[in-house]
């Protein structure tokens, strides 16, 4: 995977509006749309905020005041992260993933009382 010099929408002052977006994910930016699609099929709204922490704008997908999951540019891709609380990890193990896919979710380290 890319390491942190790849990440896009770094500038504070430079909202990631549609022509950003594109620039920034490339060809992955029709996939981007049609995750938006999806999400609103679930009622989420994805709200970009600029973050100085990470020095980047993240993409907040929500339902209200509950996020679901957070998105980040990168050159030619984007990266949706899910974090789920602990307490639900073993609903996501009753899934039919792919095994590639199991495997890093039971190796992934938790963040507080979530996992990504």
């Amino acid at each position: 995977m890319n390491d942190d010099q790849d990440m896009r929408l770094r500038d504070p002052a430079t909202y990631p509006d549609e022509a950003a977006l594109e620039r920034a994910l490339g060809s992955s930016y029709g996939a981007y749309r049609e995750l938006l699609a999806w999400f609103a099929t679930l009622g989420l709204a994805v709200a970009w905020t600029y973050y100085r922490d990470g020095s980047a704008w993240l993409g907040k997908a929500q339902k209200g005041a509950k996020g679901a999951a957070w998105l980040s540019a990168w050159g030619g891709y984007f990266r949706c992260t899910v974090y789920v609380p602990l307490s639900k990890e073993g609903g996501l193990y009753a899934l039919s993933l792919p095994p590639e896919l199991n495997q890093a979710l039971r190796g992934a380290k938790p963040l507080g009382k979530s996992k990504p």
